[in-house]
């Protein structure tokens, strides 16, 4: 962990402020912190409810890659990331009766539209008497900007 945050230093002079860990490797860390929790009248202290090293925060993702006994470690620097939302894929065949694009709208509750540049699709699903489902469906991806500000880590041991 001291070399990938050094190399984030060396190359973009900042430090990363958030790491995103597979589950298990989230245990893993989880376990080493575990020894220099401390107690205050049998709870734990607020400082270690989040596994933290020395100025990042790090939490676990349930969608990370982890196989065949490895996990992954994505470092960000948050300044430099934001998302990108992504056009709709093309239509099949069979959702294109089914399905419209359109652009979303907010309200401030008094008939006021804002247009919301996110777009996406709205699919028509079972419909059961008067009562229509609807589903939104909109892509987006993390968009970084300054790439050597983040790092990824893959295959870490997690047993």
């Amino acid at each position: 962990m001291s070399q990938i945050e050094a190399n984030i230093f060396n190359a973009c002079n900042e430090d990363a402020d958030l790491i995103i860990n597979s589950t298990n490797v989230q245990r893993k860390y989880e376990l080493l912190f575990l020894p220099n929790t401390r107690y205050t009248n049998g709870e734990a202290s607020q400082a270690m409810q989040v596994p933290r090293y020395k100025n990042a925060k790090m939490i676990r993702d349930k969608d990370a890659p982890e196989a065949n006994g490895g996990g992954c470690q994505v470092w960000l620097n948050t300044r430099y990331v934001s998302k990108a939302f992504l056009p709709p894929t093309k239509q099949s065949a069979l959702d294109v009766f089914r399905t419209f694009e359109q652009e979303m709208a907010g309200s401030n509750g008094e008939d006021v539209k804002t247009p919301v540049s996110i777009p996406c699709r709205v699919i028509p699903l079972a419909r059961t008497g008067d009562y229509s489902n609807y589903m939104v469906k909109s892509t987006w991806q993390l968009k970084i900007t300054r790439r050597n500000a983040c790092a990824l880590v893959q295959d870490i041991a997690i047993t």
